[in-house]
């Protein structure tokens, strides 16, 4: 029997040696090369209105995209091999609003964040819902339906606010200017408590993601053009109506260097007024903002801080706020404009879905200008010149830069305090 049973462990043995030993010298040796690695992928979550989903650019210029591009090559020397190391995911969307939804705007949200088949519309579409609110239980369910742990999201990108008070009121006329309401009042409403509000809801949900929450920037500056101001407001949000052999200041000036009308004249006082709206809320809605980040900051835990080294002071903050430093030059249709505008459509202009929508003359100047038309149309909104032209007064490719730069130089600061390298 002890014979029997030692035949049998000497079987065993001998199968075991030759499992190990006796496998392909590649097979064995390749695994000495390159250990398995056991670094999970870094997770960002990007959640917001139109100016954080990228309106009007393709993926590979939108500041969230490149954002990842920079996590990733600072993750792996330099370079991103495996596009899977950063998984960036968007529920940010143009038109979103930050406010919590009450009893009566629930009803109107359930449709976009039930769990069957909820309504989604393509991200350019402008549309309140699902509100940021909303957006933060879309992503919550997303990465519970994946298999992800909420603490495993690394990076948030946040904003909101300018929807709640509605853009149109930064363009509103003097003569309006009561029914337009006062800015600072919007600002401390949407951009501070209602952030504040937000911010705990996302840190709550993630509890160890770190929050970049980026500022806005001014539409207009006195180094707008006002011929072409007021035209574009007009054709957007006031309804005139374009006729097909007029030729007004926007397609005159498409072939004009642009700013010459605003060099040439002396600002009136409506723009001068406008102007002055403009840039009362970017400091107004940067300061809530900043406000809110730094209450919400006070009244939560640090984040771990790895290391000896003494860090900045926004290394162990869940939050930071980046303001985004547009110049007057900057500004809508002005010398260096870092916002999309409306241009004269070219006859060799191709517009996908446009056979019964009402261009005739003027387009965004956008890259998504020729696809948006079907956006529009899928969200029934095909003859809604506001989604149609939506790329106006948004970031352009220059403007997407400023964000990036922006928002990497503070990650930058404090990215030796964190353990996103190694993750």
């Amino acid at each position: 029997m002890n014979r029997r049973r030692r035949i049998r462990r000497g079987v065993l043995l001998s199968a075991v040696l030759l499992f190990v030993f006796g496998q392909p010298a590649s097979l064995t040796s390749r695994a000495h090369r390159q250990p398995f690695n056991t670094k999970r992928p870094f997770r960002m979550l990007v959640l917001g209105d139109s100016v954080m989903w990228g309106q009007g650019l393709l993926d590979e210029h939108k500041f969230t995209y490149m954002v990842r591009q920079w996590i990733c090559a600072k993750r792996n020397n330099g370079g991103c091999p495996d596009q899977a190391d950063v998984q960036l995911h968007v529920e940010a969307h143009s038109g979103a609003v930050i406010a919590q939804p009450d009893s009566k705007h629930q009803k109107d949200e359930d449709p976009f964040t039930r769990k069957l088949a909820p309504i989604r519309y393509p991200g350019e579409v402008n549309h309140e819902y699902p509100t940021v609110w909303g957006q933060v239980d879309l992503a919550g369910r997303y990465y519970l339906d994946n298999s992800i742990p909420l603490d495993e999201v690394d990076l948030i990108l946040l904003n909101g606010g300018i929807n709640d008070m509605g853009a149109t009121r930064i363009l509103a006329p003097k003569l309006l200017g009561f029914i337009a309401g006062n800015i600072n009042d919007f600002a401390k409403k949407y951009c501070e408590e209602e952030m504040k509000l937000l911010l705990d809801k996302v840190a709550n949900t993630f509890p160890k993601a770190r929050i970049v929450v980026p500022g806005y920037f001014p539409l207009v500056s006195l180094n707008t053009p006002e011929n072409l101001l007021t035209e574009t407001i007009g054709y957007l949000f006031l309804g005139k109506k374009e006729k097909a052999n007029d030729k007004g200041a926007i397609e005159e000036d498409s072939a004009n260097p642009p700013g010459e009308a605003a060099a040439a004249h002396k600002p009136s006082k409506s723009l001068v007024h406008l102007a002055n709206r403009s840039r009362d809320w970017t400091v107004a809605s940067n300061a809530a903002l900043a406000t809110a980040v730094k209450s919400f900051n006070s009244s939560h835990a640090v984040l771990p801080v790895p290391g000896n080294k003494s860090p900045p002071p926004n290394a162990s903050a869940r939050a930071m706020f980046v303001p985004v430093l547009f110049a007057d030059e900057n500004a809508y249709a002005a010398q260096n404009a870092f916002l999309w505008r409306l241009v004269r459509k070219s006859p060799e202009a191709e517009l996908e879905c446009a056979e019964t929508n009402k261009f005739k003359n003027l387009i965004a100047n956008d890259e998504l200008q020729s696809k948006r038309g079907c956006m529009c149309e899928q969200a029934r909104k095909k003859d809604d010149l506001i989604c149609l032209r939506a790329g106006a007064f948004h970031p352009n490719v220059l403007g997407a830069d400023l964000y990036f730069r922006s928002i990497t130089k503070e990650l930058e600061r404090i990215l030796p305090f964190t353990e996103w390298v190694a993750k």
